[in-house]
């Protein structure tokens, strides 16, 4: 009965000439054959063991970069909207007519409303709010809803006869809430910076 050779130098013994190590010439060949073979193929898995680990280092980066972005635009982004000639907004008193709006939804959080309104329903929207309204001594100034629209910020209006009331931070965030007398109008400026 015929029987398998069990390794691989019994393979070779017999098939080819010896040299002085004892092992067959042609099994050394063999041997070193299988061995570069299985250094290329260890090479070969290292390359590409590296350049998964490029790429994915490379789409956390991007990922990472694209959520930064994609924050900074929710925070800092213009997210502007601007209304006129409403009958009504949420968070103004129901008794507001011709109300002017501009907000921006983003960290600043700037809100800048003015509407018609008689003095007394201001003063009862005022006392709900919380904003203990004084009289104006000398003159204030109001930021305007419109204007904010226009690229126009720092174009405010003065008032002289009125009603006032200012609670900011040092940051500058906080409400001002004035009434003008002379218009019947009454004006909200608030921002969180």
């Amino acid at each position: 009965m015929f029987q398998q050779p069990t390794t691989h130098e019994q393979e070779c013994q017999g098939l080819f000439p010896i040299d002085r190590s004892g092992v067959p010439v042609e099994c050394q060949r063999h041997d070193n054959q299988l061995a570069n073979g299985n250094h290329e193929r260890e090479g070969r898995s290292r390359r590409l063991v590296t350049y998964k680990m490029k790429r994915a280092i490379i789409v956390v980066f991007m990922l990472g970069l694209s959520g930064l972005f994609l924050l900074g635009w929710g925070m800092f982004g213009d997210h502007a909207s601007f209304q006129t000639g409403l009958d009504q907004y949420e968070g103004l008193p129901p008794k507001a007519s011709d109300i002017t709006v501009y907000q921006n939804k983003n960290i600043s959080g700037i809100f800048v409303a003015d509407f018609k309104i008689t003095e007394p329903d201001f003063r009862s929207f005022a006392a709900e709010k919380h904003w203990p309204v004084q009289p104006i001594s000398g003159s204030t100034f109001v930021f305007q809803a419109r204007a904010f629209h226009e690229d126009r910020a720092n174009d405010k209006k003065v008032i002289t006869d009125g009603l006032v009331y200012s609670q900011r931070a040092a940051n500058g965030g906080g409400v001002t809430v004035t009434y003008d007398r002379k218009d019947s109008r009454a004006y909200i400026d608030s921002s969180s910076r």
